[in-house]
């Protein structure tokens, strides 16, 4: 039995929720027995998703929310009795049911691996900086305790291993490949307006870490350049809406960049599909889900090194180039007007992403991890 533990599997959580639902589909797909356990209810959005990623699957889900406040308070000493695993996966760090769960799991002498989402990379600690030091000081058993640390690139696995002192290896995060031929219809369908103006797409939580408006800033520049493909801009809200909606108005692009909100299941793999190209301009990106899924539909992506997806772009897979505004700009125009090059791009992101980002590849790397851990576990009693 293989236990997942979350906070919460909000959609708007983004790619944590988006990894505990694709990887405990594919381990239930592959012959495992799993339970995935939330601290917070998942709302009528998360219930929806939750049913459509596990319907073919025999994965259980166990609610903590609705069980009573007394029963959470001690869910983490009594669901390692209920569930009896034979490893638990944590997911993320700062939150306290996850201490308490690691807790649990050290006192019942049950192995786990801590999945950080990104959350232990070295420019990810560097924001609110003293307090995380001071969470990880005090409270840093939570990863020192694990078996292993997963993190999401090499960076981050170098730090867990020389900083926190901790066994670390890189698990990327998989993508629904099934999912990759879905027809842009059901987008157009609800954004009719978008109806024969092409697009360049851009998915996520309009937050600080995304800065998406430097990304409409290198947009600007790329239509003076001479690129008439639209900006669509999709995702929940995170903070930086009115920064966002200033630099548009500032920029006088209200008649091309569309800021359409949240989007979930079909329809974003529908605006996905229906883009010419994926644009992402992030402060920092451990990973990126979405970058993943727009490869997987052979969509051509052009990102910056703060984008740690450096795997794929060694590999020809996608458009790496330095953070810098002139050289995004002509990056974005290079692509958005060369046909045969996006073609060439998108082509080899598809490759790629077939490659080493199915969920059951995916799977298979993280039962290696779990046997690692396990190991370690039994040297220790």
């Amino acid at each position: 039995m293989i236990v997942h533990f979350i906070d919460n599997l909000f959609p708007e959580s983004g790619g944590p929720t988006a990894v505990v639902l694709g990887l405990a589909r594919a381990q239930a797909l592959l012959g495992f027995e799993v339970t995935v356990v939330s601290r917070l209810g998942a709302g009528l959005d998360g219930t929806r998703a939750i049913e459509s990623a596990w319907a073919d699957t025999q994965v259980r889900y166990i609610d903590l929310s609705q069980r009573g406040l007394f029963a959470r308070e001690f869910s983490h000493r009594s669901l390692l009795d209920e569930t009896r695993p034979k490893l638990v996966h944590i997911h993320n760090v700062w939150e306290s049911s996850l201490r308490r769960m690691a807790a649990a799991c050290v006192s019942r002498g049950t192995p786990y691996v801590l999945s950080t989402h990104g959350m232990l990379h070295p420019s990810d600690l560097g924001r609110k900086w003293l307090k995380k030091a001071a969470y990880l000081a005090l409270f840093g058993d939570v990863v020192r305790a694990a078996g292993e640390v997963l993190a999401l690139n090499e960076e981050e696995a170098f730090h867990v291993r020389t900083a926190l002192k901790t066994p670390s290896s890189v698990l990327l995060n998989g993508v629904g490949l099934d999912q990759a031929g879905t027809s842009p219809d059901a987008f157009l369908r609800r954004f009719p307006e978008l109806v024969g103006r092409p697009y360049a797409l851009f998915v996520g939580r309009i937050h600080r870490s995304k800065a998406v408006h430097r990304l409409v800033e290198a947009y600007a520049e790329a239509r003076f350049l001479g690129m008439t493909q639209d900006l669509v801009v999709l995702g929940p809200p995170g903070g930086e809406e009115r920064k966002l909606e200033a630099t548009i108005h500032r920029l006088g692009l209200e008649s091309c960049v569309h800021v359409v909100g949240p989007i979930f299941g079909s329809e974003k793999w529908a605006a996905i599909t229906g883009c010419d190209l994926f644009v992402h301009r992030p402060l920092f990106e451990g990973f990126g889900i979405a970058i993943g899924e727009a490869l997987a539909c052979g969509k051509p992506v052009v990102t910056t090194t703060s984008c740690k997806l450096g795997r794929a772009s060694d590999d020809g897979a996608l458009l790496m180039v330095e953070d810098i505004d002139d050289r995004f700009s002509r990056a974005m125009h290079r692509i958005a007007t060369d046909a045969h090059e996006a073609a060439r791009l998108g082509q080899e992101g598809a490759n790629w992403a077939r490659k080493h980002l199915d969920w059951s590849a995916v799977a298979v790397s993280a039962n290696d991890a779990y046997q690692r851990a396990a190991r370690a576990r039994a040297r220790q009693t």
